[in-house]
């Protein structure tokens, strides 16, 4: 719940955690937030749903709207898109441009990641070169912001992972060639100015939406 309180100053919490015993069918939410609602007495001042883009979700905004504008008289109820959920799609989206370079990562990082005595070597190749060992790690593929951490890592130890290319054929093997590196650089940067947006829109705490009517 976000609100403007008389000091004009914007605030939020949490009304509720709703369990739901019946299914997850769009009427079904809807009837479950008005109840909670109605026992804030808050329908008749609500303006505003957001929501990701499911369409389950729109649909509930539909049937608040018509329940709210019947039985309330409320006119003004708008649905709003979260802003953050909108950008996760879009990066993920771009991504998926260069997926095959972002695979030949993961791959890597996985078989580095499983095996300890590869892992060890890149420990001392990090070491000669005089930079900071990064433990590898494997993104998680609906969490666009763990990739950049992912592919940071790869960049940030890609001195001394050429050496190991060099000397273990399997790395040898799964190393992003050329042109892989050098996609996976201007997609890091690109993702770096859209994670810095995210993580100021989100840490927030504020309603962060798009209006879709």
């Amino acid at each position: 719940m976000h609100y403007i309180d008389a000091s004009w100053e914007l605030k939020n919490f949490l009304l509720d955690v709703i369990p739901m015993s019946v299914r997850h069918t769009s009427e079904n939410m809807a009837d479950a937030i008005m109840a909670v609602l109605c026992e804030f007495d808050l329908a008749e001042k609500i303006l505003a749903l957001t929501t990701d883009n499911a369409s389950s979700m729109l649909s509930c905004y539909t049937f608040m709207a018509a329940r709210l504008e019947t039985e309330f008289e409320n006119q003004n109820f708008a649905h709003y898109r979260c802003a953050a959920h909108v950008l996760n799609l879009a990066v993920t989206q771009g991504i998926k441009l260069i997926d095959m370079s972002v695979e030949k990562v993961r791959t890597l990082m996985a078989y580095i990641k499983s095996s300890h005595p590869v892992n060890e070597d890149l420990k001392a190749l990090c070491k000669v070169k005089e930079i900071a060992y990064l433990a590898p790690e494997l993104d998680v593929k609906t969490r666009w912001n763990s990739t950049y951490y992912m592919l940071e890592k790869f960049t940030r130890m890609e001195t001394a992972l050429n050496l190991l290319a060099a000397d273990d054929p399997i790395v040898h093997q799964r190393y992003p060639n050329r042109n892989d590196r050098v996609k996976i650089k201007v997609c890091k940067l690109c993702v770096f100015f859209f994670l810095i947006y995210y993580t100021n829109i989100s840490s927030t705490g504020y309603n962060v939406s798009s209006r879709t009517n």
